[in-house]
C-alpha cells in the first residue's frame, strides 16, 4: 500500500482517506516497532558495557588497594631504613701510617694510637695526640714492644696517664733495648 497524494483544496473519497490514515498507522507501527527493538539492544548492549565497566572497575579498584598497601610498606621500610641510618655509628675520619693511626666515629668517639721511643731507664716522654679530646675523661693502654728474652727484661714497667685533652705521657721504668711504647687512648673528640 502507498500514500495516495490529495490535491490542496480537492475532495479525497473516504476511502482514500482510510487508505492513507492506514498506511501512515502501519508505518508508525513499523517505525515504532523498530525503535523497540533497537532500545532493547541498545538496553542489552549499555547492561553489558555497565557489566565490563564494572567489573574492570572493581578489578582496578583492587588493583589500587594492592598498590597502596605496596607503596604503604615501602614507606614504612624506607622509614625504618632512615631511622637505623640516623643511629648507625659508623667511621667519618681515619689514618695510618705506618704504627700511627686514628679513627673517627659518626658519634664524636675517637679511637688513636701509635708507637714512640720513650728513651732510656725511668725515661718519660710527652706525645701530642692526633686528635683533641673533649675532656681528660679518657681510657688510655700502654704496652711494650719488648718482653722477657732469655732471662733478662728488655723494657720493665710502662705505664701512661693523659695530661690534657691532646697531650699524654708515657713513662719506661727500665730500659734495656730503645724502651719502644705502643699506646692507645679513647675518648671522645673535640669536634672542629
Amino acid at each position: 500500500m502507498a500514500l495516495t497524494n490529495i490535491e490542496y483544496g480537492s475532495v479525497a473519497s473516504s476511502e482514500v482517506v482510510n487508505n492513507n490514515f492506514q498506511y501512515l498507522d502501519d508505518k508508525i507501527s513499523s517505525v515504532s516497532q523498530s525503535l523497540s527493538t533497537n532500545a532493547t539492544a541498545l538496553s542489552s548492549s549499555i547492561s553489558s558495557l555497565a557489566s565490563v565497566v564494572n567489573t574492570n572497575k572493581s578489578s582496578a579498584e583492587e588493583a589500587d588497594a594492592e598498590l597502596q598497601e605496596s607503596i604503604d610498606d615501602i614507606t614504612e621500610d624506607i622509614s625504618e631504613l632512615s631511622t637505623t641510618l640516623e643511629e648507625a655509628i659508623y667511621v667519618v675520619d681515619a689514618y695510618r701510617s705506618g704504627a700511627n693511626w686514628y679513627r673517627v666515629y659518626s658519634d664524636g668517639w675517637c679511637e688513636q694510637g701509635g708507637c714512640v721511643n720513650v728513651g732510656g731507664s725511668n725515661a718519660t716522654k710527652e706525645v701530642t695526640l692526633f686528635k683533641e679530646l673533649t675532656d681528660t675523661n679518657a681510657c688510655i693502654y700502654v704496652t711494650s714492644t719488648n718482653a722477657y728474652f732469655n732471662g733478662n727484661w728488655d723494657i720493665g714497667v710502662v705505664a701512661g696517664n693523659i695530661l690534657t685533652t691532646s697531650k699524654i705521657k708515657l713513662m719506661v721504668g727500665r730500659d734495656g733495648s730503645g724502651g719502644n711504647v705502643y699506646w692507645r687512648v679513647c675518648g671522645m673528640c673535640k669536634t672542629n
